[in-house]
């Protein structure tokens, strides 16, 4: 028997483009720290697959990255490769690919560092990441009756729409639910305890946060369907220690 979810979306290698253009740049376009960097009077620069001149694998991003540690001027490089996040996402924090894929990482950043002179490389990661157990919210529909449409952000920090006529008896519903696997936290505050940072708040920032944000305490992920629960067996942006802290090498190279 078929269920809401399995076969109304594709996997998500198969999806189409929302547009032909990069919808978050555009419509929630940001300060990059390349262009901070180049206000300070500071030479600094890109090389990561989604910034022109776009390299597409990490051997692409590192001979970027080496062509402008060859100029002569002091400068600023942001290196950006999404391995392995991507790897991690498909099979898991623990598996044979996993493994491969980090223990190669290793290897080629060793060669690459090896490789410079009068330059500090950190090697850093955006998040951390955990296997999670999966659940899709359409099985839910108490749930989904109350909101106005799916939520989006992460299925581990989901912005929750609530129709007006279920605000009142949302919280209550959502924590007989969920209450052992996520932190439902009202829109008022998550902007005053600033849980997405301190920096200046962007001016559709409040716009695109919902009535409510559900952020996971356990291993538990929520997804919008099935088809996406069976597919990401690992996940982030929870309040995990596993998610939370991300490693900080330095290397100096003279």
């Amino acid at each position: 028997e078929s269920r809401p979810g399995d076969y109304d979306c594709p996997a998500v290698e198969e999806r189409r483009p929302a547009a032909d253009f990069h919808v978050g740049f555009t419509y929630t376009p940001y300060e990059s720290v390349v262009s901070k960097m180049k206000k300070a009077c500071s030479e600094a620069y890109f090389s990561s697959p989604f910034v022109e001149p776009n390299p597409q694998d990490l051997d692409a991003i590192l001979k970027r990255v080496t062509d402008l540690c060859r100029e002569p001027e002091k400068k600023f490089i942001y290196a950006y490769w999404n391995e392995p996040d991507g790897t991690m996402h498909k099979t898991g924090t623990v598996s044979q690919e996993t493994h491969e894929v980090v223990t190669s990482l290793e290897k080629r950043i060793e060669e690459f560092a090896e490789t410079l002179s009068d330059t500090l490389l950190f090697v850093i990661a955006d998040h951390g990441h955990m296997d999670s157990k999966n659940l899709c919210i359409l099985d839910y529909p108490e749930i989904v009756k109350c909101l106005v449409r799916l939520p989006s952000i992460e299925p581990r920090a989901l912005n929750l729409f609530i129709k007006d006529e279920y605000k009142e008896e949302f919280p209550e519903l959502f924590e007989k639910t969920f209450g052992d696997k996520f932190w439902l936290v009202p829109k008022e505050e998550v902007i005053e305890r600033k849980l997405f940072g301190p920096g200046m708040e962007h001016p559709k920032f409040r716009d695109k946060l919902g009535d409510f944000l559900a952020i996971a305490v356990s291993d538990t992920s929520l997804f919008n369907t099935h088809v996406e629960a069976k597919l990401m067996p690992g996940g982030h942006a929870g309040l995990s220690k596993e998610e939370l802290e991300i490693p900080l090498i330095a290397i100096e190279k003279e």
